[in-house]
């Protein structure tokens, strides 16, 4: 009920938080909240909105970045293990745009018109706007999805409905993109990969290298043609031939072997560093 929201107080590190910024009229509904202290426990009068942004940053806050982090340094024995998952995450992604677009005519108008300004850049301009993307969309949709969000609701829920959860945010934070709706089941699967990755890794590392090398093959291959273009037909047209048959198997082979790291990984980590 509003008037025990929230029953529970959050512990800080280190220095308090100042106060919230004034939040207006049409979101509080109330000018009380304009001053409210993100410590106090007095939100009932608050909007539903304000009392979401309140519980963002309660899980924000309330967390040690350490802790979210998760692992800064992996042991040089996974490392072979680490680059194997990585390599093998990167191939499943390209190789399930392939099946799926060898099933099902490539939209190239969708795909190709979001990032058409780095068309028109000279080359090498272009491939470092795709490497400067990149990195930073891997840096901060691994660290805000796999750390900040996936890591408190593993201690929560558990693993699998963490990394559900946030597969199902990751998928509706990307809604927007041209090319989304024909790829939803994809940018899940995906999502659950670098999920896995995070979680049996216990470090944001390899999933930062691989979405990195991720999103530069789609980058430059999928939404522009810097790297080259997709012009297969579908087997509709062309029956199943050798180029779908290869591409299939690399694809199941891949998502076979990548679940197997994860087992290997499993067992080689410590119930003290990674799960339980």
């Amino acid at each position: 009920p509003a008037s025990s929201w929230p029953s529970w107080r959050p512990s800080y590190h280190g220095t308090p938080p100042p106060k919230m910024p004034a939040c207006s009229q049409e979101l509080a509904g109330d000018s009380s909240c304009k001053s409210i202290d993100i410590r106090c426990q007095n939100v009932s009068k608050c909007s539903c909105g304000f009392k979401i942004a309140y519980s963002i940053n309660h899980i924000l806050l309330s967390t040690s970045t350490k802790f979210n982090f998760r692992n800064t340094i992996l042991r040089k024995d996974l490392w072979p293990w680490v680059i194997f998952a990585i390599l093998l995450v990167v191939l499943v992604e390209q190789s399930v745009l392939v099946f799926t677009f060898r099933l099902i005519d490539f939209p190239a108008d969708q795909f190709l018109t979001e990032y058409s300004f780095i068309e028109g850049l000279p080359e090498w301009s272009g491939w470092l706007v795709i490497i400067m993307i990149s990195i930073v969309a891997g840096v901060c949709e691994e660290v805000g999805f796999r750390g900040y969000m996936q890591l408190p609701l593993e201690k929560k829920y558990g693993p699998i409905a963490a990394i559900s959860i946030v597969s199902v945010v990751f998928v509706l934070v990307h809604l927007h993109q041209a090319w989304s709706s024909l790829i939803i089941i994809h940018i899940f699967f995906i999502s659950v990969m670098f999920g896995c990755l995070a979680y049996f890794f216990q470090s944001l590392i390899p999933g930062i290298i691989a979405h990195i090398i991720m999103d530069v093959f789609n980058f430059s291959f999928w939404w522009t043609s810097l790297g080259g273009q997709f012009n297969k037909q579908t087997i509709h047209q062309t029956g199943i031939d050798n180029h779908f048959l290869i591409w299939t198997l690399i694809m199941f082979s891949g998502i076979a072997m990548f679940i197997y790291v994860m087992k290997r990984t499993n067992i080689l980590m410590p119930k003290s560093e990674g799960v339980n």
